[in-house]
């Protein structure tokens, strides 16, 4: 394949993101044919690269097949939600607010010559999942995990050691070893990083 003529695939949903999407590649010195498609299309053929936004993105009935390579532009920066989306297969993830108009070009070749890129901010928060995955799930008991699960109801330490039938000071000991291994100062800190690593359900989106 020569990437002098790469053939992309434009599924955006957001008018500024397609804008600068456009702005990106025309500045580049890519040499590309850009195809725009409706979010409710599917169509592939000859497509070297397809590049979707959250508007447009359906993790739910997208299946990536290897060839083209799909590139996600997006908002989301928790490690759950770009650990998500490339197990799906996708060879691209950029965070939108690591300077699109400057990176993209380089992730449409990277994808395109087969390889993977991730923006600084989302190969930061993939390593950051990677990590959790190997050095700090394994050390999770099942009873930590409990504390967690209510601390995240806003219950208070006392009213954890006695729904667990354990001490309140036991109960304090179990937090701040959570703090020591997620590397955080404030319960508060710990549940936004738990939250985010998706160990917890976002109570916030449930309300919401």
């Amino acid at each position: 394949m020569h990437l002098q003529s790469t053939q992309i695939e434009l599924r955006i949903g957001s008018d500024l993101t397609l804008l600068a999407v456009q702005t990106a590649l025309q500045q580049s010195s890519l040499n590309v044919l850009l195809k725009m498609l409706a979010v409710s299309e599917d169509t592939q053929q000859n497509v070297d690269v397809v590049i979707l936004d959250d508007y447009s993105f359906d993790c739910q009935s997208l299946q990536c097949p290897a060839q083209p390579a799909y590139l996600l532009l997006s908002n989301q920066l928790a490690p759950r939600d770009v650990h998500r989306v490339m197990t799906l297969g996708f060879r691209g993830y950029l965070y939108l607010g690591d300077s699109l108009v400057e990176r993209l070009p380089q992730a449409v070749r990277d994808v395109a010559a087969g390889g993977t890129y991730l923006s600084p901010a989302a190969a930061a928060a993939y390593a950051q999942m990677n990590h959790y995955a190997r050095h700090i799930q394994p050390r999770i008991t099942s009873y930590q995990y409990q504390v967690l699960q209510l601390m995240s109801q806003h219950w208070s330490g006392g009213r954890i050691a006695a729904q667990l039938g354990r001490s309140t000071t036991a109960i304090y000991q179990v937090q701040r070893f959570l703090r020591d291994l997620f590397e955080v100062e404030t319960n508060g800190e710990l549940l936004d990083c738990v939250t985010e690593l998706g160990i917890l359900p976002d109570m916030r989106r449930i309300s919401a």
